[in-house]
Order: structure tokens, then sequence, then C-alpha cells
């Protein structure tokens, strides 16, 4: 669970190959979209081109679904993320050229939990590796801790200052 409540993020992740197009617009679309416990059954028949073209299937309770509709009757809870996912908005998402993984630039929660998520769920799977740092910051830009990844594997560091 995260120890910290930070306002923003410095630095971004390598990826050791780049990302395809498709897996790239694929996780743009992911961490721009609401994660929704859905009816997977429903959602399966929802337009969905940005899934079908990185061959995901719909996912439990509908966790992969990116494409776009945010009330339809395959969502069973609007405040509720699909079972595994840690909240309900991923800001982790690729850079434009598609060789890291970045913060997007809004708050959100279970920001450990959601790049061990994706890089169980889509970086492993697609043959890419994480490696880098980024820096967990304050409004005053004071650093409380750091975020590292080598070979896919997560670690988390947080600074012992008087806040």
């Amino acid at each position: 669970m995260n120890k910290l409540n930070p306002k923003y993020f410095g630095g971004a992740l390598a990826l050791d190959k780049e990302l395809m197009e498709e897996q790239r617009q694929y996780l743009m679309a992911f961490s721009r979209t609401r994660r929704m416990k859905r009816d997977a059954e429903l959602a399966k028949a929802l337009p969905d081109p940005l899934r079908e073209a990185v061959w995901l299937d719909i996912g439990e309770e509908g966790g992969y679904y990116v494409g776009g509709s945010t009330d339809d009757e395959s969502i069973l809870k609007h405040s509720i993320p699909p079972i595994e996912q840690p909240s309900i908005n991923c800001k982790w998402e690729p850079s434009i050229s598609g060789k890291s993984i970045v913060w997007a630039g809004n708050k959100f929660f279970g920001y450990i939990e959601w790049l061990e998520y994706l890089i169980e769920h889509f970086i492993e799977p697609w043959g890419r590796e994480i490696n880098g740092m980024i820096e967990i910051k304050n409004e005053a830009d004071d650093v409380l801790g750091y975020i590292k990844v080598i070979k896919n594997k997560v670690e988390v560091k947080y600074e012992h200052k008087n806040r």
C-alpha cells in the first residue's frame, strides 16, 4: 500500500524495446479510461478496437476494456475497479515515442500497485522489460522517495524527512 500522498512523479522508466504502435495506443487508452467493474460478457459485445488490435481478451470483470463507453449496461459499478486493479484510475502511460513509461500528470491512488499491474498484464506478456527510477515528489518539489524498477521488479524507497 502507498505510504505517501504525492503530488507528482519525476522521471521515466525505460523500456528495453519500443512498444509497437498498437500497444502504445492501447496503454494510452487504458490510462485515460475509467477502470470500472463490468459484466465481461456484455462488455465483450461493445466496440473495442484498440484492445482487439493487441489481441487481448476482455479480461476479468472487463478489466482490459478501453472502448470508451462510460454509460452502458455492461457497467456493474462506476466507482469500483475490476478485480486485481488497485483503483479506478491508472495514470502511468507510455511516452509518445513508446520507449518509456511516464506519469500522465494526474493524481491517482495505488501508483505502485498500478505499475506492478501494468508489468504483469502487459509489459511482460508483450516481451518487454522496464528499468529506471521515478522520483516521488510533493508540492514543494521535495523528493519523498523513489520508485526503482530493475528487470520489471518494482522497489520503493521512502525518504525519512520531517514533513
